[in-house]
């Protein structure tokens, strides 16, 4: 079974992938907003695909040069496509202080690496 399936979700909430934060009280936004495609069952498929949809302005995405387009391949050692979509979770929950670092794959393929550390409060 294939489908196709696009979703935000907040990375403070412990997410399956970076997702849409706002902007509070002046506090730094990761502000990356995805698409993910995936194989098989919807509440746990396989992914196939992670592609950034939306990067807000003023944000840590945008700041590290991430547009819409890109596919995230990477994050840190660990390889996106093939996994479970809950495998992801832990992936991409950071406290304030730490960093994580995105490979990337621009619409013209072309490989790059953003490195997004969240702001201590």
């Amino acid at each position: 079974m294939r489908g196709h399936f696009s979703f935000k979700l907040f990375l403070a909430a412990i997410v399956v992938s970076c997702g849409t934060y706002t902007l509070h009280a002046g506090k730094a936004i990761v502000g990356l907003a995805v698409s993910v495609d995936g194989d098989g069952f919807f509440l746990n498929p396989v992914v196939t695909r992670v592609l950034v949809t939306k990067v807000e302005k003023v944000s840590l995405a945008e700041q590290a040069g991430i547009v819409a387009g890109d596919e995230i391949t990477q994050v840190g050692d660990q390889l996106l496509k093939g996994r479970r979509a809950r495998e992801l979770e832990p992936l991409m929950k950071f406290d304030a202080g730490e960093t994580r670092v995105l490979h990337l794959k621009r619409a013209n393929g072309e490989p790059y690496t953003a490195t997004l550390t969240k702001p201590k409060e």
